[in-house]
């Protein structure tokens, strides 16, 4: 029986939803727009580039640039990550190695375009350890949707029943138990909620912890 692991990438693999707000806030203020950043950004958590410009559209009016300033946030974090390196959350090195060591296929699927997700798995030393990515850019539905969660476990050549998946978003979780996944919720900026509590499989601590439950 093949088995599978599938990693959402921002706040999951990486601690770059942190980054992403910090950008949002620097970016707004640059531009002496809304600093109550806090408690939006996590609803944005998990979208593709489409859905995140409608909630960025509902929260900072319809004629926000949304493009124009998501170059700009992109261009802030590419300078953090320059200059000190992309940052990984506790146990993404272990969890990936005991994978590979022990025969599961391993793919990313990240809301995050193409272009993004390879520069910051290639500036990890990641990217050896996937078989298949699939991006944000390259699906038609986001999160909650599980297409993202499909596509990858189709490429993988693996039944989704036989697939793990980790994921820190409301959004990520819903999506991985609807296509039939085992889903670990380690949470990042979006903290269990009763929902999250009843639909995953297990809820970690970090990436470190899903090794005990997956030995």
């Amino acid at each position: 029986m093949k088995k599978a692991f599938i990693f959402d990438m921002d706040g999951t693999l990486f601690d770059t939803e942190m980054l992403t707000q910090e950008a949002l806030r620097a970016v707004s203020r640059i531009h002496c727009e809304r600093d109550d950043v806090d408690d939006f950004y996590p609803t944005v958590c998990g979208s593709t580039l489409p859905k995140a410009k409608h909630l960025y559209e509902a929260f900072y009016g319809e004629d926000y640039p949304f493009y124009e300033r998501y170059d700009e946030m992109h261009k802030w974090i590419k300078e953090f990550i320059d200059k000190n390196g992309i940052p990984a959350k506790k146990g993404a090195k272990e969890l990936l190695s005991f994978l590979k060591e022990n025969d599961y296929k391993v793919a990313v699927a990240t809301s995050s375009p193409r272009e993004s997700t390879e520069e910051h798995i290639k500036n990890a030393g990641f990217e050896n350890y996937f078989d298949v990515m699939v991006c944000g850019d390259e699906i038609k539905n986001s999160k909650p949707h599980p297409e993202i969660f499909l596509t990858a476990a189709k490429k993988l050549g693996v039944n989704p029943e036989n697939c793990y998946v980790a994921e820190d978003s409301y959004n990520g979780v819903e999506a991985g138990v609807a296509a039939g996944m085992k889903v670990f919720m380690v949470p990042d900026m979006n903290l269990p909620r009763q929902k999250e509590k009843d639909l995953a499989y297990k809820i970690c601590k970090d990436l470190l912890q899903i090794i005990d439950y997956i030995k």
